[in-house]
């Protein structure tokens, strides 16, 4: 299972988070210790009561992990926002 909740909590295997951030699954604790990668944890309410938005960010890249209360991974989006670019206006 790549999320397990437990005493509250929750566990996701470093191998799914590698895999949409597209780094080494050995990578992804220490990472996410030293705050290079960052966290989100979300319940869901009314229609979305029992699933759990799990959304990691890592330079350009956001992953999103939507799981049930089973932790069975329903669904995964990665973006890339890449680099901004400047906002250039006419000259004239």
């Amino acid at each position: 299972m790549d999320v397990i909740f437990e005493d509250g909590g929750v566990t996701v295997d470093a191998a799914l988070v590698a895999e949409g951030l597209r780094l080494r699954p050995d990578a992804v604790p220490s990472m996410l210790r030293d705050g290079s990668i960052t966290s989100r944890f979300e319940r869901g309410t009314g229609e979305d009561d029992g699933l759990v938005r799990l959304t990691f960010w890592h330079g350009s890249l956001r992953f999103r992990v939507i799981v049930d209360g089973a932790g069975q991974v329903l669904q995964r989006l990665r973006l890339d926002h890449g680099r901004p670019r400047p906002i250039r206006s006419p000259i004239g």
